[in-house]
C-alpha cells in the first residue's frame, strides 16, 4: 500500500502540471518512475499534506492505470 501511495504522490504533481506533453520524453519513462520507490517516497509527504482525500484517490486511480499500461503493476 505504501507503494501506491508513493505512486500516487509522483502521479499527483504530474496532474498538477495539466499538460505532459510540455515533458521532455526523457520525463516520461514511466516505467522507471513507477518502479523508482525513492523518488515516489519523496513525493509522498507533500502530496499527503497537500491533498483531500478524493484527490488522493482519483491520483491513485491514474497512477494505477498509467503504470499497469507501462508495465509495471503498482
Amino acid at each position: 500500500m505504501q507503494f501506491k501511495i508513493a505512486a500516487v504522490a509522483f502521479f499527483a504533481s504530474l496532474v498538477a502540471a495539466q499538460d505532459l506533453s510540455l515533458l521532455p520524453n526523457c520525463a516520461t519513462d514511466f516505467a522507471c518512475i513507477c518502479a523508482s520507490s525513492a523518488y515516489n517516497n519523496a513525493v509522498t509527504t507533500c502530496v499527503l499534506g497537500a491533498c483531500q482525500t478524493a484527490d488522493i484517490l482519483a491520483a491513485l486511480n491514474w497512477a494505477t492505470n498509467t503504470c499497469k499500461a507501462a508495465g509495471v503493476p503498482i
